[in-house]
């Protein structure tokens, strides 16, 4: 019997080989697709072996990294030590401008006996 459409209608033994040629077409997908999935896996495990790598490095950067960093009370003690050493050095200044202007009146006080020893000498 013809289709309509110009097609003959499949038969039994039609049937029976597109069903083994499915098969087969599965088959080597399910083939295809654990042959994939196993590359999948080892190229993972690759990926995850290098990542846990990483991980441990940076780990152990950390580590160095907060062993050799300055906490708030380094910076806080450091700090302070500039502090003093800034009042020291501020009181040393006042000191020295102190000690300049005593000096500047002691040489005044001098010339000025000077003065008054020259002028007793020439009077005698």
């Amino acid at each position: 019997m013809a289709a309509k459409n110009g097609q003959t209608p499949a038969t039994k033994g039609d049937i029976q080989s597109l069903r083994t040629e499915l098969k087969s077409d599965m088959q080597e997908l399910r083939t295809e697709f654990k042959s994939d999935t196993q590359a999948l896996k080892t190229e993972l495990k690759g990926d995850i072996h290098r990542l846990s790598g990483a991980i441990v490095d940076l780990q152990s950067d950390m580590r160095e990294v907060k062993s050799s960093m300055a906490t708030k009370a380094d910076v806080n003690r450091i700090m302070d030590a500039i502090d003093s050493f800034a009042k020291r050095s501020e009181h040393y200044d006042r000191s020295q401008v102190l000690h300049g202007h005593a000096l500047t009146e002691v040489e005044v006080t001098l010339k000025d006996h000077e003065k008054r020893l020259v002028h007793l000498e020439s009077s005698k």
